[in-house]
This record gives structure tokens, C-alpha cells and sequence, in this order.
């Protein structure tokens, strides 16, 4: 068994795990963070963004941006 490879596939994995976890959680916090939405609204998008790892990150991230240019054409 060679044991090097076996550490690095595992620090990978861990990189990732933590990768993941930095990204759902500066979701969260960035929705929390929104004020113009209704509370409802910011606990779904909360629960997408971890419970759907990197597509609800996505989706929110294309949202925002999608919400920030209507209120600057509004």
C-alpha cells in the first residue's frame, strides 16, 4: 500500500470539506445580510445554499446579482 498517496487523496478530500463548508457558510452570512428581502424569502434561500452544496451557492449568487441590477435600473 503506499501510504503517500493515501495522505494526499485524504488532504484533498479535506481541502474540499473545507472549501465547502467556507462557501455555505459565507452563503448564509450573505443572505442573512440582505435587507431588502422578507424573512421567509432569506430562510429558503439559507437552506438552498446549504443543502444544496455548490448549485445553491449558484443559484443565489446569480439571483443577487440579478436582484442588484433591477433596483439600480429601478
Amino acid at each position: 500500500m503506499n501510504y503517500a498517496s493515501v495522505s494526499y487523496t485524504h488532504a484533498l478530500v479535506l481541502l474540499v470539506d473545507i472549501a465547502w463548508v467556507a462557501s455555505a457558510v459565507w452563503g448564509v452570512v450573505d443572505v442573512v445580510r440582505t435587507q431588502d428581502m422578507r424573512r421567509s424569502d432569506k430562510v429558503a434561500w439559507a437552506v438552498s445554499v446549504v443543502a444544496i452544496p455548490m448549485a445553491g451557492l449558484i443559484a443565489w449568487l446569480i439571483f443577487r446579482a440579478m436582484r442588484r441590477r433591477s433596483m439600480r435600473e429601478s
